[in-house]
């Protein structure tokens, strides 16, 4: 019986520990400024934004790059904003070339100081991403994207943003 109810503890605190995680949370008010130079406020985005923190030596953030640019195609008309922040280890002459060679159809941004990572909850492992809407966290995930799974929550996401503002 009590290796029963000890059991039966560890399930309740993964699952509060679960619920807790995916607890809608301030999102950080910044402003960021790509490499190309644009400035970009995170808090005043008309719609919402799936940020992702990669790296030029990450084989999953490097695998990712298409699945966001189909995404980007998919929802940009939509009000979705997908904005990349290198990692502050990441060389800033690496992100640059790469941006030019793979020309993303996103910004992507330098995070030399780790400022932003640091606004974000200290994110060290990559890839981390982060789905923003009304000035919250509504979700986040570390590790590689699930299409599937992103899909269904920015359509969610988007479908209810229309019924609101209907």
């Amino acid at each position: 019986m009590n290796k029963f109810i000890g059991i039966l503890v560890i399930f309740i605190g993964i699952a509060v520990g679960l619920w807790w995680t995916q607890q809608p949370t301030p999102a950080p008010a910044l402003e960021m400024t790509t490499i190309e130079g644009e400035k970009i406020r995170l808090h005043e985005l008309p719609g919402p934004a799936l940020v992702v923190f990669w790296a030029t030596d990450c084989p999953a953030c490097l695998r990712e790059q298409p699945l966001l640019a189909r995404l980007h195609r998919d929802f940009g008309d939509q009000g979705l904003t997908i904005l990349a922040i290198a990692m502050p280890y990441d060389p800033p002459n690496r992100v640059v070339t790469f941006a030019k060679q793979v020309k993303p159809p996103y910004p992507i941004f330098l995070d030399p100081l780790g400022d932003i990572a640091r606004a974000f909850g200290d994110v060290r492992l990559v890839p981390t991403q982060f789905l923003i809407a009304d000035g919250k966290i509504l979700w986040q995930k570390t590790g590689a994207l699930e299409e599937t799974e992103i899909r269904n929550r920015i359509e969610t996401l988007l479908h209810s943003s229309k019924q609101g503002a209907a």
